[in-house]
């Protein structure tokens, strides 16, 4: 999903509301409305991979080792994650020819370290201790888990670091139904004999990627993707043959449009064992997050934000500098808001300060909101980063369950707890000037006079709790300063039995909150800026944000009875697309009612213009058809008919 700008009519019914609470527009320089009736995804949770700091926490003496769990689980004073993705070893060969070639935090054991020995349920033991701690002290009981790499004897190299040659699969041609099984006992093992159960499983890492080499410095297989449909399809037959609750994850990209690409490319078969689609989000425009977002409501299935990092790099290695929280701000909010994620994993919570200060590749960098000495004379010392409570902004105030809702500002993710009533605001500002904010609460039944909770950080403060706000008229008014994050808190917020969603002409489908198109439909997307992880907050990804069609595309058509049909289940169902020189008559019909002619030309271009608004309907199912009738006015050039967005009142 995406925060979108409201049309013309609404928003100037909240400048409206602005002025009577005694400001002007020019004041107002951020206007943000956000309305809890328009609701996305579920959160089911934040969470990390336990690759690579649970292999080296996991083994620190006591007490450093609790101290840094409860930096990572623990709600009041640290991250407060729920969820947990297992790393899966494949064990390196003893005898490779490369040497001891893994880092030391990336030497994940296997269970089962030779082809003809027994498997080894001894290993990994600090992994699964960290596994079992946040299990038992912080209740976690949201388990996933990853495969990097195949044992070292099921590759055509014996390296579980990769190939002998670049961009080359590993896993050999005879063994896709042996990883298959391992992986299935190994899952098989921990839910009878340590009480886990996993609810999903990603076979490979970025099985694209040119960097899984024999020698390297981890674990890593390529795949093609027909071979990685070819596992998908391997591992998810031998999970259901067991009877095993745990589903595929996929594909697990580097970049977000590769994992759009990559699940497209996938087999009926494939397609039907993946019950999480997945993706790092490293590279990504914001057009690549709305296609996966429109993938996962077109297959109707949860998506995963599966691993990122930040490194603040050009910030220079510190402890409280503020730019690695704020590109983790730009993170979670693009993730979540843009893609529609309902799980956010990062990579690593504690990495290795020598690493960080003295390594060839990451030497001067911020990775990890825990910095930490694995080894050396300060081992066991760590310090939290600046990012630790920038991601805290988050992952302890957005729990499971919580619904994300409509906020119309791209640095704003807003999340509503329904049961309690509670109303959650995330902002930053990674700017060098003070911003002033206006939140205007749309849709919302109130109790008493709202006010808002704020916790703010900047370089002098950690997720502070500052003094109340009230909201007047229901109009939350702020300054936040230069370089800060701020999550404001709004308590006794409600909105009734209302509740809308917006469907994208791109989630295409015959189920409901689909558009189900017949004819020759042209599908146009525009091109937007792509943001790498290296320089988050310096690309222009926020470029013409808030101008053109909702999410960035269109379908249209000019050829006579071509038609969509939108199927969904409410009360009401209005349509917005664009109006302009080339475009003609549509006819919309209702539940196979008769036909009302909508004219969608107009001199000049315009985008998410309100083209049709049903009656109040009886609560139910219902169908609403648009086609295109090839008549025109008489002053249009052509006759063409857009589909753009539908919102459905339910």
């Amino acid at each position: 999903m995406q925060h979108i700008r409201l049309p013309s009519h609404a928003r100037a019914t909240i400048l409206a509301l602005l002025f009577l609470v005694g400001l002007s527009p020019a004041q107002a320089a951020r206007t943000v409305i956000v309305d809890p009736t328009i609701q996305y995804q579920t959160v089911q949770g934040f969470g990390t991979d336990l690759s690579w700091w649970a292999h080296r926490v996991g083994g620190w003496s006591e007490p450093a080792r609790s101290e840094v769990m409860k930096l990572v689980f623990d709600r009041q004073s640290g991250l407060g994650f729920t969820v947990v993705r297992y790393n899966i070893g494949g064990g390196e060969n003893p005898q490779c020819t490369r040497g001891d070639h893994l880092s030391t935090r990336a030497k994940i054991e296997g269970f089962k370290p030779t082809e003809s020995g027994p498997y080894d349920w001894t290993a990994a033991p600090n992994q699964r201790w960290v596994l079992e701690h946040c299990k038992e002290v912080y209740g976690v009981a949201d388990f996933d888990a990853n495969a990097i790499s195949p044992p070292w004897w099921m590759t055509v190299s014996g390296c579980a670091a990769g190939a002998d040659t670049p961009a080359t699969p590993n896993l050999k041609e005879d063994c896709y139904d042996d990883f298959a099984c391992y992986l299935a006992d190994v899952i098989e093992h921990f839910r009878d004999e340590w009480g886990v159960t996993f609810g999903s499983l990603s076979p490979f890492n970025e099985p694209q990627m040119r960097w899984w080499v024999k020698g390297s410095a981890q674990e890593g297989c390529c795949y093609t993707r027909p071979l990685m449909d070819r596992m998908v399809r391997e591992l998810g037959a031998e999970l259901n043959s067991r009877g095993l609750p745990t589903t595929v994850c996929s594909p697990d990209n580097y970049a977000v449009a590769t994992s759009v690409a990559s699940y497209e490319s996938y087999s009926r078969a494939a397609r039907s064992h993946v019950g999480v689609i997945s993706s790092h989000s490293y590279q990504g425009s914001l057009t690549d997050r709305y296609a996966f977002r429109d993938l996962l409501l077109s297959e109707q299935k949860a998506g995963m934000m599966s691993e990122v990092c930040q490194a603040g790099r050009p910030e220079g290695h510190t402890h409280t500098g503020m730019r690695c929280a704020l590109e983790m701000a730009w993170q979670i909010t693009t993730d979540i808001r843009d893609m529609g994620v309902a799980k956010w994993i990062m990579w690593t919570p504690v990495v290795d300060e020598f690493y960080n200060v003295n390594d060839v590749w990451n030497a001067n960098d911020n990775w990890g909101p825990i910095h930490a000495y694995f080894t050396g004379p300060q081992a066991e010392q760590y310090w939290a980063a600046k990012e630790l409570y920038g991601i805290a902004h988050y992952s302890r105030f957005i729990r499971p369950d919580d619904i994300i809702v409509e906020a119309d500002d791209p640095r704003t993710l807003a999340a509503y707890d329904s049961s309690a009533g509670r109303l959650v605001i995330v902002t930053y500002n990674e700017g060098k000037v003070a911003v002033d904010y206006r939140y205007a609460l749309s849709s919302v039944t109130q109790g008493e006079p709202l006010q808002a909770a704020p916790h703010r950080t900047t370089t002098a403060q950690s997720l502070e709790r500052l003094p109340a706000i009230p909201l007047k008229a229901g109009v939350l008014s702020d300054t936040l300063p230069p370089q800060s994050i701020t999550t404001y808190l709004i308590d006794s917020v409600g909105c009734g039995e209302i509740r809308r969603s917006r469907i994208n002409d791109g989630v295409a489908g015959t189920s409901a909150n689909q558009f189900d198109y017949h004819g020759e439909w042209e599908y146009a997307r525009d091109a937007t800026p792509t943001a790498y992880w290296t320089v988050v907050l310096d690309a222009d990804y926020y470029k013409h944000y808030d101008a053109g069609p909702y999410s960035k595309d269109t379908h249209r058509s000019s050829t006579p009875d071509d038609a969509y049909v939108v199927r969904f289940h409410g009360t009401r169902i209005q349509l917005y697309g664009p109006k302009s020189n080339t475009h003609g008559i549509a006819a919309v019909s209702l539940d196979g009612g008769p036909e009302t002619l909508v004219d969608c030309h107009s001199a000049e271009t315009l985008d998410r213009v309100l083209l049709y608004s049903s009656p109040v309907l009886q609560k139910g199912p219902h169908a609403l058809a648009v086609r295109v009738t090839g008549n025109r006015n008489p002053s249009a050039a052509a006759a063409y008919v857009s589909a753009d967005e539908a919102l459905v009142s339910e």
